[in-house]
């Protein structure tokens, strides 16, 4: 038994994330510097599985593999880390009736005041409230909140079959813990603007902060860097994937954003959506899904808009720290249109766009 972050693990850090009668697939994280092995086994059957790893993370490491195999619905699949022979979570597999496309999990980044509880709302005509973690019953538990990120890193790793959809408010980076075949969403919105609203939000909800004027609140250490400042870029830039170093994004210092790299998996995620084009992102959507939505309302409408005018000297504060943002915002709104147009006539099952 080992400890991994704030939970304990019984079995090897790694999982099968997918397992259908054409292809079984997971992932493994080592600290070792070579590449991992990992032996599967169909009916006691065994077959040694190289892996890859699409990102360098320091700290451990969090290889892939992916394996071709004809198995019967019913099928027992196991897996275990070849040095050590630990079996990996998730292990034994049961495969599935469901194809492969049934049953990819679907990941959704909700970065914070980017209309992500609205588009939630849309999620759920897709999705039974049964296959989503967090469940809206859970969220509104914690009021309102999503759970802690280690509490959300340990469902990764311990996939259930059940689950299918996972969103909140967690960098891109930990999609990996859902395998090579997760399909990832993303909205996002022009930077001041969502900075603007952050801003609003803070002084209505963060006790006392409400007698405060605009310009202490941005002084304030507390949220000037981590919800004020490039964020999205924060969310999508690639980050150790290790289960116990998960919370470092929200502590990135100005400064050491990477761009490069955010955009990199923005080019891979499978949705994005665009905040102001919210009625296109939502074609975009069904398109994917393959089957019609329905217009969601404002579930987060802005209790704040009889607040003071923010002034000009704040707002052009919020744009000058914004810069990465306002540049990844725009490579969003470039694939969102190239993307858009490229609608075909026809409807298609989700994970098309995926690179």
């Amino acid at each position: 038994m080992r400890m991994v972050g704030a939970f304990t693990m019984t079995c090897s850090p790694g999982a099968i994330t997918l397992a259908t009668g054409q292809r079984v697939e997971g992932w493994v994280a080592t600290d070792r510097i070579t590449l991992p092995r990992v032996d599967l086994a169909i009916w006691g059957a065994w077959h040694t599985v190289p892996t890859w790893s699409d990102a360098a993370s320091p700290g451990r490491a969090l290889f892939h593999f992916s394996m071709p195999v004809r198995a019967q619905t019913g099928s027992v699949i196991e897996a275990r880390e070849a040095s050590s022979q630990r079996r990996l979570c998730g292990s034994p597999a049961i495969v599935s009736a469901n194809t492969a496309s049934r049953t990819r999990r679907v990941y959704f980044v909700h970065i914070p005041k980017t209309g992500g509880t609205s588009f939630r709302r849309v999620l759920s005509q897709v999705f039974p409230f049964y296959t989503i973690y967090p469940s809206q019953l859970s969220i509104w538990r914690k009021g309102g909140k999503y759970p802690p990120l280690s509490e959300f890193v340990a469902k990764l790793i311990r996939p259930s079959y059940r689950l299918r959809l996972y969103h909140g408010h967690y960098p891109w980076s930990m999609s990996r813990l859902l395998g090579p075949s997760a399909h990832t969403m993303v909205l996002l919105r022009e930077p001041v603007a969502r900075a603007i609203s952050t801003l609003r939000h803070l002084r209505t909800h963060v006790p006392g902060l409400e007698n405060l004027t605009w310009d202490e609140i941005v002084e304030d250490r507390r949220f000037a860097r981590s919800q004020l400042a490039n964020v999205q870029t924060k969310y999508l830039q690639d980050l150790p994937t290790a289960p116990d170093a998960a919370e470092r994004f929200r502590r990135i210092p100005r400064g050491e954003e990477n761009l490069p790299s955010a955009k990199r998996n923005l080019s891979r995620t499978g949705f994005i959506g665009i905040t102001e084009r919210f009625d296109d992102s939502v074609r975009l959507a069904e398109h994917q899904f393959g089957q019609s939505l329905r217009p969601a309302p404002t579930l987060n409408p802005a209790a704040h808009r009889n607040c003071d005018p923010i002034p000009e000297r704040v707002i052009r504060r919020l744009a000058s720290w914004n810069d990465l943002d306002q540049q990844l915002y725009s490579y969003a709104v470039e694939l969102f249109e190239s993307r858009l147009q490229s609608l075909p006539q026809t409807q298609c099952e989700y994970g098309q766009h995926d690179t």
